[in-house]
Formats: C-alpha cells, sequence, structure tokens
C-alpha cells in the first residue's frame, strides 16, 4: 500500500530536492554563467546521465508517477541563507524506476557554473544542515488523488560513498513513519498486485500474511526507507534517489558509479 503511494511522488520528490540556486549561498563568482553551456547541451547531458530501467536489476518504469501538488522540499530550505533567487540551466529527472523492494530514481541539475553547483551541497557539511535535510526527507512523501499521506523522519545518518564521487560528494539514509493513511481503490489494487507477488516464495508468504493482518487491522505501516545521495561533475548536482526498503550498499555504490561515469565520459 506505501509502497504505491511513494511511486506516485518519487519524481517529483527527486526534482523538489534539487532546486537549487546560487544565491542560497551567497559565494562570491556564484552566478557567473558559463557561456558554452547552452540549455540544450545542458538538457542532453542529464538525459544522458540519468537512469535508464535497465540500470536496476528487476526494475521497471513506474506507470503511476506524477508530480506532487504539495510545495517541493528544497536543498536551498537548508542552507539557512533563503531561496534561491534564479533558475538552473537545466533540471531533469528520470522516470521512477520501481523495483523489488524500493522505487529508485536519479536527477541531474545543471548550474550556471561550477561554483554554483558545489554551492548546493553546503548543507551536508553541517550538522545543523543535514538534521535539516533529514527532516525534509522524512517529511517529503505525500500523495495526490483520493487520499493524502505525510510522513515524519524517525532517524537519519550519513553514510559513506566511493571517494571515485570526488570532494562534497554526500549521502543520507532516512528512516520515516507515516502519520496518517487511507488508501484509495487504486492504491488498494496496486498493494494486492504486490502482495501476491511476494507470495511466489516461502518467505514472501510469511512476509505477505503479516502485512494483510497489518491492513486487516488498520495497524500502522513499518516504517521506510529514504536514501539521497548527491555529488559533482563540473556545473552539474548529481542525485541519486530511492524510497522503500533500505536500498541495499553494494546497488547503491553501483548506481552512483555509473551515473558518476556516465557524467565524466558525457562531461560539459
Amino acid at each position: 500500500m506505501i509502497r504505491s503511494v511513494r511511486g506516485f511522488t518519487a519524481r517529483s520528490f527527486v526534482s523538489g530536492a534539487l532546486v537549487v540556486g546560487c544565491a542560497a549561498t551567497g559565494l562570491a563568482g556564484c552566478g557567473a554563467a558559463d557561456p558554452s553551456v547552452t540549455k540544450t547541451a545542458a538538457r542532453d547531458f542529464a538525459l544522458a546521465v540519468n537512469l535508464r530501467a535497465r540500470d536496476v536489476p528487476g526494475a521497471h518504469v513506474s506507470p503511476g508517477s506524477r508530480a506532487s501538488s504539495e510545495e517541493p522540499f528544497t536543498l536551498a530550505r537548508c542552507s539557512g541563507r533563503g531561496k534561491p533567487s534564479g533558475p538552473p540551466i537545466a533540471r531533469e529527472v528520470s522516470p521512477t524506476l520501481s523495483a523489488p523492494h524500493e522505487f529508485i530514481g536519479s536527477a541531474v541539475v545543471v548550474e550556471r557554473s561550477a561554483a554554483a553547483a558545489a554551492a548546493e551541497m553546503a548543507p551536508f557539511t553541517s550538522a545543523s544542515g543535514r538534521a535539516c535535510l533529514i527532516r525534509g526527507l522524512g517529511a517529503a512523501v505525500v500523495s495526490e488523488g483520493q487520499t493524502t499521506e505525510t510522513s515524519f523522519a524517525v532517524g537519519g545518518t550519513s553514510v559513506p560513498v566511493p571517494t571515485a564521487l570526488g570532494h562534497g560528494a554526500a549521502a543520507l539514509h532516512v528512516l520515516a513513519q507515516l502519520s496518517h493513511t487511507e488508501p484509495s481503490k487504486v492504491i488498494e489494487a496496486e498493494t494486492q498486485k504486490r502482495l501476491r507477488r511476494l507470495e511466489r516464495t516461502p518467505a514472501g508468504k510469511r512476509r505477505a500474511a503479516r502485512e494483510r493482518r497489518l491492513l486487516h487491522l488498520g495497524e500502522k505501516v513499518p516504517p521506510f526507507h529514504v536514501s539521497f545521495a548527491m555529488f559533482r561533475v563540473g556545473p552539474a548536482d548529481i542525485a541519486l534517489f530511492s524510497i522503500g526498503e533500505a536500498i541495499s550498499p553494494a546497488l547503491e555504490r553501483r548506481l552512483l558509479l555509473l551515473l558518476h561515469s556516465r557524467a565524466v565520459t558525457h562531461k560539459l
């Protein structure tokens, strides 16, 4: 049930989490645009870098992805320096990928300079900035349609990222809990499909039986995991995002290195 709702909003959250702007940090020279990076080149770069379904084993493009009407969470909100004043050159989000245990997405934001892109990593460098990001990641999941769900962060922590991603690369893993749930008919149908898939294995049968009992009793669904990792290549900020069960460290590392390799290959 919860996985289905998050599938509607994963794409919009990744986009919203990377609503960034040079004015949020106030760094000298941050607003100087690189005239060699055109909007077309920036979009082509982003499309070449972002994840595709074939990048994640067993994943497919989630057909229910659509933008949320809620105000998006932004990195700039955690910088302590106000809202951004200008848009980046390009911002592209991958399709939401429905994997066996989580929803996964990526996003590429091409800023107006390398300095501007580096400045957007500022919230990860302080305890207050990370705490703000954790709160935002935990509260960012909302649904549309017949019902609305809100969530809150139960806890969060910084996790190591591959050194190949370069200076400033960072990742956060957050445990979040829904504060309200009232499933729609669409969500219930998707839930039943997922439970039937789980029941194909002995371990899955036990888990599906437990979830059916929880749904029948109207109890709270167990907390879910949100991961958000970000690094920079030139004037581009690149993020990897997942919602659902905890993403495996091996998969997270492989996808981050894949995104980085593509960014270096197609470097602006």
